[in-house]
């Protein structure tokens, strides 16, 4: 999931008026605040476009506009039944008829007969024309959650930078956010799409004012009123738990029963035993890489709904079949309290030239454990990379059926195109073709690109392709499978030895290996000018290291260590040595 932020809940509040100690209302005069309660339902299939597009107005005006999400009528029945005892009556007082359907500010717009606007493409334009006019007041709030007895103390102000109507109503709505379940239509909106549920969003828990709002009388320009009161939140409502981490109060001044002026949201803050943070994070995937290593970078969004303090680092747990790596990402500036931020993480390890699942789960927010527990998220991660000692290769694309449809390019680290191919003749039935081109790399890193215009890669129905890359005798370095969507890149480098290509800057020293050809032992002779710790790897054509005799302390001068020629198969390796500034390499051939 992206682009959606669940409103952080302010609850604003109601009680006695008069004068404020502590004034946080703003009394600068302000244009209105949008609310838009949209009407819909799970068994609503255009619903989810309705969902998309008031988000995308939210995103585009933050703190400006509010969503209410209203489940009612027949299309709202089943499960997850997220109905309240308020919905009818919105309904019947909007002219509601049709699902998705809206009232913007409970206003009636030129040319609509009632406060419905079931054209979802108007929403855009009509809200901005709220957000056009004044507003005679303005609302802030506070509220504090106790989180073991679920009890809410809430604050609220409203300052009147005008003469108001003569009675205002206002209204206090508990919403929800990250409700799975079952939604008609749900991939018209994929950004609330979390593997085959959809995830709810601003959906109506409560009305904490009753149906219509509390009414306000002092309503002349300069008035200041404050409401207070203390409101238990319901363990659940039709069966569908309230869980507090996930919930946001939205607070509005209204003329009677219509005719929204404005709105607020804010913070809530946790007493006795609440969480020091509470997170979402979502839309976790693989940032394609092209580098030639062993590394991979994921990108994910992270949304602060609570925070005790900004939010400066996380430390997550990154999962491969690589190992659990931990990762800790900073944040320059600090994020505060309902930001959110899609970030992109170091180079982590993962195995080459395979397709994988990865994990991310958080593991400290600062230095803090106290955030509720979050569900790790699960990804497919894939790296196709391969380097080689030889300058030129051999390139196989068996193409399927469609080859029309097919192209390839070779390109440097510049930018430069060394090599391309394709489009291919179309075979008369299904199946595959091989078509072989000779490859000349350059110096350093290179990346293949394979395209399919159809975007159903050449792996399918239509015939099962692949691509291979040998060395010029035709022996096989690597090949991929033809399954993947509109393209595939594999890596290439040459006369890169080793899988870090940031190590190119370091001093090459001349690497000797005797007997080679080599079959039980082979030794590997290097000269150093002190003594330090030195690594020895060995490497196959594809880059991956196969046996790495760790790092150990040498004497300066000549040295000699010996290499196990005994645990490799026959083939050609690369024997990678690395000290403090300085890297060797030397090809080894094992043939017994």
């Amino acid at each position: 999931m992206k682009n959606f932020i669940a409103g952080i809940g302010l609850l604003c509040a109601l009680t006695a008026s008069g004068a404020a100690q502590d004034r946080f209302v703003d009394t600068t005069a302000q244009n209105r605040k949008v609310v838009l309660e949209e009407f819909t339902g799970i068994n609503c299939g255009y619903c989810p476009d309705g969902h998309r597009r008031a988000n995308l107005l939210r995103e585009a005006h933050p703190g400006e506009v509010f969503i209410l999400n209203v489940h009612q009528g027949s299309l709202a029945t089943g499960t997850p039944d997220l109905r309240t005892s308020y919905g009818d009556a919105l309904a019947n007082q909007a002219g509601i008829e049709t699902y998705p359907n809206a009232t913007i500010n409970r206003h009636v717009f030129s040319g609509h007969t009632s406060l419905a606007v079931p054209e979802r493409n108007q929403w855009e334009t009509l809200s901005e024309s709220i957000l056009d006019m004044e507003a005679y007041a303005n609302i802030a709030a506070r509220a504090t959650v106790d989180w073991q007895t679920r009890e809410m103390q809430i604050t609220v102000q409203i300052y009147y930078t005008g003469n108001g109507a003569a009675t205002n109503n206002l209204n206090i709505a508990l919403l929800q956010d990250y409700i799975y379940g079952y939604q008609s239509g749900a991939s018209s909106n994929p950004d609330q799409v979390d593997g085959n549920q959809y995830v709810h969003m601003h959906a109506l828990r409560d009305l904490v004012t009753g149906q219509w709002g509390e009414e306000i009388t002092t309503t002349t320009q300069g008035s200041l009123v404050e409401k207070t009161y203390t409101y238990t939140i319901p363990e659940a409502v039709r069966d569908i738990p309230v869980e507090m981490e996930n919930i946001s109060v939205v607070a509005f001044l209204a003329e009677g029963r219509t005719e929204i002026i404005t709105a607020c949201e804010a913070n809530l803050s946790f007493t006795n035993g609440g969480p020091d943070y509470i997170l979402h994070l979502s839309d976790f995937q693989q940032v394609p890489n092209h580098t030639c290593d062993n590394n991979v970078f994921f990108s994910t969004e992270v949304e602060v709904r609570n925070a005790s303090q900004a939010v400066s680092s996380l430390t997550f747990n990154f999962e491969s079949p690589s190992g659990t790596t931990e990762y800790t990402h900073t944040f320059e500036p600090a994020l505060e309290a309902g930001s959110s931020v899609t970030f992109t993480s170091d180079s982590l390890p993962f195995p080459l030239n395979q397709d994988a699942t990865a994990s991310l789960s958080l593991v400290r927010v600062n230095d803090s454990e106290n955030f509720p527990e979050t569900d790790s998220m699960t990804a497919s991660f894939s790296k196709y990379y391969m380097g080689i000692p030889s300058q030129e290769m051999i390139l196989t694309v068996a193409q399927d059926q469609y080859g029309e449809e097919i192209t390839w390019k070779l390109v440097s680290a510049a930018g430069d195109s060394i090599g391309y191919g394709g489009p291919y003749a179309n075979l008369q039935n299904m199946g595959t073709r091989n078509r072989i081109d000779t490859l000349t790399l350059v110096d350093g890193c290179q990346q293949f690109t394979i395209y399919d215009a159809m975007g159903d890669g050449i792996h399918n129905t239509q015939g099962e392709g692949f691509i291979r890359f040998s060395d010029i005798d035709g022996n096989s370095l690597l090949v991929r499978d033809g399954n993947y969507d509109d393209s595939a890149v594999v890596m290439i480098s040459y006369n890169i030895p080793f899988e870090s290509s940031n190590e190119s800057a370091a001093d090459q020293i001349k690497a000797r290996l005797y007997p080679n050809p080599a079959s039980n032992s082979a030794f590997l002779e290097f000269d150093m000018e002190r003594s330090q710790k030195v690594s020895v790897r060995i490497l196959n054509l594809a880059g991956q290291c196969v046996w790495n005799l760790g790092g150990q302390i040498l004497p300066s001068g000549s040295q000699s260590i010996e290499i196990p020629v005994d645990r490799l198969s026959n083939g050609l390796y690369i024997v990678h040595i690395q000290g403090e500034g300085f890297q060797g390499s030397s090809k080894l051939i094992v043939n017994r």
